[in-house]
Order: structure tokens, then C-alpha cells, then sequence
């Protein structure tokens, strides 16, 4: 058996294969890089998204907060209002009864006062 001899003599085919695969690397190395960047603009983006969602949530549930003690207030002041409704109609009550007895109490004592 013979051994095979390395022919050590560079051709114009060898250097035009180094060319390409030089060229090739570099090309992978550049488009690895920029798609890189662009995913680190990506990802940049994603995050201000999911800030501005988180504020938006707190924000939606404070204002349902808000709305929902902004209702509570508007029942107790609708309640305050027809309580104090029905306070002057018995005022309006008791300030007939008073002048029914001030009317009464007149007479009263107009019949036990001796005549003049």
C-alpha cells in the first residue's frame, strides 16, 4: 500500500474557495449582528408594551375603584336626600300641630279670662 502525497502547491481554485469561505463568515458574523440588534430593539419595545399594559391595569382597576365609591357616595346622598324630605314634611306636621295648639290655647284662655 502507498501512501497518498499531499500535493502542498496553492491554485488559483484554492484561493478563490478561501475568498468565498472568508466572505461567507464575515457575511454570517455581520447578519448575526444586526439580527441581534434587532432583536435587542425587539425586546426594548416588548417591555415599554407590557409597562404601559401594567399602568393601563392599575389604572382601569383604580378607576373602577373610584367609580365604584363615587356610586356608593351618590346612593348615600340620594338616601340623605329623601330622608331630609320626609324631615320637612313632619316639620310642615308639627308646625300645623303648633298652630292648632297656639289657635286652641287662644281660645283657652280667651274663655277663662273673665269678660271686660
Amino acid at each position: 500500500m502507498t501512501t497518498p502525497k499531499l500535493n502542498m502547491r496553492i491554485s488559483l481554485g484554492n484561493i478563490l474557495t478561501a475568498l468565498v469561505f472568508i466572505v461567507t463568515i464575515v457575511g454570517g458574523y455581520y447578519a448575526v449582528k444586526n439580527n441581534g440588534e434587532a432583536n435587542q430593539e425587539d425586546i426594548r419595545e416588548i417591555k415599554v408594551s407590557i409597562r404601559e399594559l401594567q399602568q393601563d391595569s392599575s389604572t382601569k382597576a383604580e378607576t373602577q375603584a373610584l367609580q365604584s365609591r363615587v356610586s356608593r357616595m351618590e346612593e348615600y346622598r340620594d338616601d340623605t336626600v329623601d330622608r331630609l324630605a320626609r324631615i320637612e314634611e313632619q316639620m310642615k306636621g308639627f308646625k300645623d300641630q303648633t298652630q292648632e295648639l297656639n289657635a286652641s290655647i287662644r281660645q283657652l284662655i280667651s274663655t277663662l279670662q273673665p269678660s271686660r
